[in-house]
């Protein structure tokens, strides 16, 4: 069950802001991957970021707060809550983001898109669920 009585939501504002830092570096164009990413997808999000930032912050901030229940809420190794908040954000992002973008890319690559957007996409959701579980375990922690 998920619990937000116990959710630490300056944690969550830490995670989602350190999460966008990493969105902002992992996606832009003086990174080799961000430049990828541009590349095969032909997008130009600055033309649109006045939009894009705020509507990717607030969903950001989103995820973190139902995974940072999702974390409080129980836990599978109580010895090691980083150990259960990383595992926990393994099974999100390969069970539900991975399988989602999955999907959502098969429409856009049979209209030629590329699969690697599929690989770049996932593999930053991964990283950003393990940088939530990191954050939010270890301000639980000095609370």
């Amino acid at each position: 069950m998920i619990n937000f009585s116990h959710v630490n939501y300056l944690a969550v504002a830490v995670a989602t802001m350190t999460s966008f830092v990493f969105l902002s570096i992992w996606y832009s164009r003086h990174h080799a991957i961000g430049k990828k990413w541009l590349e095969l997808s032909g997008a130009n999000p600055l033309k649109h970021l006045i939009y894009i930032a705020p509507i990717s912050f607030l969903a950001t901030f989103a995820m973190c707060t139902l995974f940072a229940g999702f974390v409080d809420g129980s836990a599978s190794f109580k010895d090691s809550p980083l150990k259960d908040a990383l595992l926990k954000s393994v099974i999100i992002s390969c069970g539900f983001i991975i399988p989602l973008l999955t999907i959502q890319n098969l429409f856009y690559f049979f209209g030629g898109r590329k699969w690697q957007l599929i690989l770049i996409d996932s593999v930053f959701y991964i990283v950003q669920f393990a940088i939530f579980a990191v954050i939010l375990t270890w301000m639980r922690q000095i609370k």
